[in-house]
């Protein structure tokens, strides 16, 4: 995990993400580090997912943006609505293909 995030709702808990997986997933956790909920972006496939920031509207941004090798010339962003309720769940993200 290298990015963390406040929930959007008036609520203890953090977001963070998986960094390099077949699938894309983010994790809910409490101030204990323990885990609430995981949400799986439905498609995302492939990814090095760096960072997530909460944005407004109850949204999270995920950013697929990991290059180590410096190969890529596209990055991509996936935004969610946060969900009111935690429980572990699959959602479509919105997704936008950025090129440097």
């Amino acid at each position: 995990s290298s990015g963390l995030t406040r929930s959007t709702w008036s609520r203890r808990v953090l977001w963070t993400q998986n960094e390099r997986s077949s699938v894309a997933k983010i994790y809910a956790i409490d101030g204990d580090g323990a885990r609430r909920a995981v949400i799986k972006l439905a498609g995302a496939r492939r990814v090095n997912l760096q960072d997530i920031a909460s944005g407004p509207d109850h949204t999270l941004w995920v950013g697929d943006i990991g290059d180590d090798r410096a190969e890529r010339s596209r990055i991509r962003l996936f935004r969610i609505r946060e969900p009111r309720r935690l429980s572990d769940r699959s959602v479509d993200p919105t997704r936008y293909r950025l090129r440097y």
